[in-house]
């Protein structure tokens, strides 16, 4: 081969290479921008599918709150009435006018303490536990103040059981009011809950405002 022809070969052999290597680049170009359209198109469907997990999510949350709410509300409503009942029966009964040969109201006043006691202890699990603290201790005033009373309303001789039926009286007078009171308030808190701010305990502020 004369120098020419070798220098026309090389010129040949140089546009070649450098054709197939511009090719070669465009292709990886292309095969990269495929590739990442592809990546940004997965990224969406990962967040769609996260929000739409979230969604239900939150809703099936709704769902459960909303019937936990509703039996604790139902348990609430009862539970306060029976404390209104017993109550009122009791300070009758240890009341300094109470006439001890009444027996019907004392049965009533025993049956209504027991219905109390009963259906809160069947019904404590939708309570606080400081709340149930506080029914437990009215309980057990309202007892006391039930066993002095019907032990002050029949004397011994030279006995102190007109001091337990005062001691009674003063008890339900003074000590039980502001508890019940209390027990109010709590249960009117336990009816107003905020369920958006619980919602941010199962999935999080920023998610729980996408899927708000």
């Amino acid at each position: 081969m004369n120098p020419l022809e070798t220098i026309v070969a090389t010129l040949i052999a140089t546009v070649v290479s450098g054709t197939v290597s511009v090719l070669i680049t465009h292709h990886k170009q292309r095969q990269l921008e495929a590739h990442r359209a592809a990546l940004q198109l997965e990224l969406e469907r990962s967040k769609l599918q996260m929000q739409n997990d979230l969604q239900i999510k939150f809703f099936e949350y709704q769902t459960r709150f909303s019937s936990l709410h509703q039996q604790q509300a139902e348990v609430i409503k009862e539970l306060y009435g029976l404390l209104g009942e017993a109550n009122e029966y009791i300070t009758q009964l240890v009341s300094p006018t109470f006439n001890p040969a009444d027996t019907a109201h004392i049965e009533t006043t025993t049956a209504k303490y027991n219905k109390l006691a009963e259906f809160f202890f069947k019904n404590r699990i939708y309570l606080e536990e400081e709340t149930c603290n506080r029914i437990d201790d009215l309980l057990r005033k309202l007892r006391v103040a039930m066993m002095k009373a019907s032990v002050g309303q029949r004397p011994e001789p030279e006995g102190h059981g007109v001091e337990w039926w005062g001691e009674a009286w003063e008890s339900v007078r003074s000590e039980v009011p502001p508890i019940l009171k209390e027990l109010e308030t709590q249960f009117r808190a336990f009816l107003s809950p905020n369920l958006k701010t619980d919602a941010r305990h199962l999935v999080g502020p920023k998610q729980e405002e996408r899927v708000s």
